[in-house]
């Protein structure tokens, strides 16, 4: 209930930081949390979430990220971010998704080609998980299949042994209720029969793309009984099947408690030698629903 009540009367300012590091680092608890390059935003109306790495080179990241119209509900877009490697700063950015509604965790497929990729966003309030093919020269996105038809929240997909196992909570408990899909083919095809793996609230929701360390698996995932998204938790994938799955706990991580953004982390990915993750700072209004009112009016 003070959970429900707090998110009445607050929102979240959330933006995306990187710094240098290996999945390894992870697996043994030995991640820098004070030492963040976080996004200069290009604006004060925007913030950004659910980082993905597309690329890395000297100089630049490219990033996909959700784009969060602040004070709005509902309303994020997918872009595609490129960012000075030093200074955070916003050097290009496209949109690519876009229809009014809100969209996020940008899931990144690579094909077999550099300028193959695919996106799997999350758009909760659609009906299917859609895949779309991004055409990285033109920023543009067209869709290309409906992997799922039904609505889910942070789907990632675990290539393994010759099959494909796609991860998702339900539309009715997004923060709580893990399913897993399988298929034999990465972009569609997935059976219409998941088995639920996980319902609680701590460790279930997706975070990021799984890890792969020294041969063995690992499923980043979010702790949402403090509310959502405070933490993230790692687990090792022990055992999985079209049937079964079993994990066990590695380490948790939190924000920085000197960190500007020090209210919650909930996504963090790794390519490249380079790690991004996202946080948020709390702001409560008292009266937050007649100001998103006015803000939508003042948008439209």
């Amino acid at each position: 209930m003070f959970f429900d009540l707090k998110k009445k009367i607050s929102y979240k300012e959330w933006n995306v930081g990187f710094f240098n590091a290996i999945p390894e680092d992870l697996v043994s608890d030995n991640i820098d949390l004070s030492n963040i390059t976080w996004l200069r935003r290009d604006s004060k109306f925007h913030c950004y979430a659910d980082p993905f790495i597309l690329n890395v080179s000297d100089c630049t990241i490219d990033l996909l990220v959700e784009d969060i119209l602040l004070g709005s509900k509902n309303v994020a877009t997918i872009c595609h971010l490129s960012v000075d490697k030093c200074t955070g700063e916003i050097i290009e950015k496209y949109t690519l998704i876009d229809d009014n509604i809100h969209n996020s965790y940008p899931l990144i497929i690579r094909g077999d080609t550099l300028d193959e990729v695919y996106i799997v966003p999350e758009n909760s309030y659609s009906t299917e998980l859609n895949v779309y093919k991004y055409n990285t020269l033109l920023h543009s996105c067209e869709h290309f299949s409906t992997m799922l038809p039904v609505a889910v929240a942070d789907a990632t997909i675990l290539p393994y042994n010759g099959a494909f196992y796609l991860f998702a909570t339900s539309r009715n408990a997004y923060n709580k209720d893990l399913y897993m899909w399988t298929s034999n083919n990465r972009l569609y095809g997935y059976d219409l029969s998941p088995i639920l793996i996980k319902s609680n609230l701590f460790g279930s929701r997706m975070a990021g793309d799984f890890m792969y360390v020294n041969n063995t698996v690992y499923r980043p995932a979010q702790d949402c009984l403090q509310g959502y998204g405070k933490g993230i938790i790692l687990y090792k994938v022990e055992d999985i099947s079209d049937k079964s799955y079993n994990e066990t706990k590695v380490i948790s991580l939190y924000p920085d408690s000197s960190s500007y953004y020090s209210d919650g982390l909930h996504t963090i990915n790794f390519y490249k030698s380079i790690c991004v993750i996202d946080g948020y700072k709390n702001h409560y209004i008292p009266f937050q629903k007649i100001y998103r009112k006015l803000f939508d009016k003042y948008r439209s």
